[in-house]
């Protein structure tokens, strides 16, 4: 069957953001819902880029939340550790039954993570800068760069920024307004 056929067959209009407000939950990347919804998951990126599409291009239809997931690495869990009230950052291994891997100092870091160099160096940045923030409880985000990993080009005469957080480069231009 082609997405046109696919698209042909569906009613709703729009597939807005099914997660209840607040609330930190797995975002999928709309090509994603193919894979793990199937049919009816082809039918909800088709009906949401169709929504989105009439939006921006037409001014028509009902207004929609528009995300935007940016895969980096690693992703980074920090916050205030309930046992002592300490900050911590960490990789998903701070969730570990075994040996839950927080990370309060660079110590911990290099016992940790200092046959990984790459990682450790993105962690002590994540520990520097994230326990400034005076975060109380407990985030999970991906990181897209740090200072040695930015780099700048001229593209089409615009002053870029280049990096590569996961496996996509990226640039951006900084418009003045």
């Amino acid at each position: 069957m082609k997405l046109y056929e696919i698209k042909n067959v569906v009613t709703p209009s729009w597939l807005l953001c099914e997660a209840a407000e607040g609330k930190n939950v797995h975002l999928e990347h709309v090509e994603d819902l193919v894979y793990n919804e199937g049919y009816l998951g082809a039918q909800k990126a088709l009906n949401y880029m169709e929504g989105v599409r009439r939006m921006f291009a037409q001014g028509e239809g009902d207004p929609a939340k528009v995300t935007v997931k940016w895969d980096g690495a690693p992703a980074i869990i920090c916050g205030t550790d309930p046992a002592d009230g300490k900050f911590f950052v960490g990789t998903k291994s701070v969730f570990s039954k075994n040996e839950p891997k927080l990370c309060k100092s660079l110590k911990d870091i290099r016992k940790f993570y200092g046959e990984q160099e790459g990682l450790a160096t993105k962690l002590a940045v994540a520990l520097k800068y994230l326990s400034k923030l005076g975060i109380g409880n407990v985030l999970q985000g991906d990181l897209m760069f740090t200072a040695e990993e930015l780099t700048t080009a001229t593209i089409g005469g615009q002053e870029c920024y280049i990096f590569t957080p996961n496996t996509i480069t990226m640039r951006f231009q900084w418009a003045a307004n």
